[in-house]
């Protein structure tokens, strides 16, 4: 399996409400799961993050994000997502990596 690139993640990274962020959709493709995956253990795991930790991104939010970034990923990222996105700041990431039980997780987790 390939290093992952901590460029490659700083790429992913936006800021929305004056958070660093990074989509589910990011996060599914760094983790090498589906973002349904990733909305499935956040379901049943409710009770372990906050709304500091992760939220659901509006669509103003994702309005000024795409006007930020002229050559961004987030326009097919958000195209197919009926719901929206949900964002995860570190810690949201870092709890997260605590559930998922995987290699590739903790390796992403590491970076």
């Amino acid at each position: 399996m390939n290093s992952i690139v901590k460029e490659d993640i700083s790429s992913m990274i936006y800021k929305v409400r004056d958070k660093y962020v990074i989509l589910d959709s990011d996060l599914a493709k760094l983790f090498g799961v589906e973002t349904k995956r990733i909305n499935e253990v956040i379901k049943r795991n409710k009770n372990r993050f906050t709304n500091q930790e992760l939220f659901r991104i509006s669509d103003n939010d994702y309005n000024n994000l795409k006007s930020q970034f002229a050559t961004s990923s987030l326009e097919n990222n958000y195209g197919g997502s009926r719901k929206g996105h949900t964002v995860f700041t570190r810690e949201g990431v870092a709890i997260l990596s605590s559930i998922m039980r995987s290699s590739r997780v903790k390796e992403v987790a590491k970076e």
